[in-house]
């Protein structure tokens, strides 16, 4: 039974193993390298996993062990905080096709649904990358294409842009 749980600032180390772990198997799905995250300071992780009403990290949980991650963070200028954007995505690869990304993704759109004004989610993943097919199974849809959008060891990977429009609260 997989456990779907908002991290808090004392999951920092089972988090950081599993970011370390994403960029070491799969660096060219996320825009960080393996390097920048091992150096970064634990202080500055635990700062990511601060849960505040329009932003937070949700961990995946099998028993104890987090097998997987998504974050969810709100725009913050006036004329953008209608959007908010998934980022940083991963299921350790043990733990894939048994629907743990979809229900980590399900959460993560449900939480943000309950944001006041939210009626967009971003999101942009790697053209190569599996997980597009999951999003496009929860409503994503291509609103763009970045190509060359990042440069790794000379490759370079181009990223679609996908957006889910919410449907509109009535207060």
């Amino acid at each position: 039974m997989i456990a779907i749980k908002i991290l808090q600032a004392d999951d920092v180390e089972q988090y950081r193993e599993v970011r370390l772990d994403a960029l070491s198997r799969s660096s060219e799905a996320f825009g960080a390298t393996y390097e920048e995250e091992a150096e970064r300071d634990i202080e500055a992780t635990r700062s990511r996993l601060q849960s505040l009403p329009h932003q937070f990290v949700l961990g995946a949980y099998d028993q104890e062990q987090l097998i997987g991650v998504v974050g969810f963070k709100q725009e913050q200028g006036v004329k953008f905080r209608h959007k908010g954007f998934i980022w940083g995505m991963y299921v350790k690869p043990e733990h894939r096709s048994q629907g743990v990304g979809r229900q980590l993704l399900h959460e993560a759109i449900r939480l943000a649904g309950l944001i006041e004004g939210l009626e967009q989610i971003n999101l942009s993943v790697v053209t190569s990358n599996n997980a597009k097919a999951l999003y496009e199974s929860f409503g994503f849809t291509s609103y763009g294409l970045e190509r060359k959008a990042m440069k790794q060891n000379g490759t370079y990977y181009d990223e679609e842009l996908m957006k889910l429009t919410l449907p509109i609260r009535r207060m």
